[in-house]
């Protein structure tokens, strides 16, 4: 999974952080690089890794935002 953050946190007037997920057995992997060429779009220095930890309860997962579908879920998407 691939996804753009604003550094702002609003829009992309200030730049984007570009950052890759990767899911394996020992859980997911954030890969991003912190200081991006603004002309050429690639990564001026290493890039970094970052282990993350999913977490689950019940009724949700970290890692689809969604978790454990309740009573009624099917007929709710249906609806949309």
């Amino acid at each position: 999974m691939v996804r753009n953050d604003y550094l702002n946190g609003e829009d992309a007037t200030a730049g984007v952080l570009p950052t890759a997920k990767i899911l394996g057995m020992e859980g997911a992997t954030e890969y991003f690089c912190p200081q991006e060429d603004p002309e050429t779009g690639e990564c001026e220095v290493p890039i970094e890794e970052a282990p993350e930890s999913l977490t689950a309860a019940p009724g949700f997962d970290s890692m689809t935002g969604i978790g454990s579908p309740g009573e009624g879920f099917i007929q709710a998407v249906v609806k949309h």
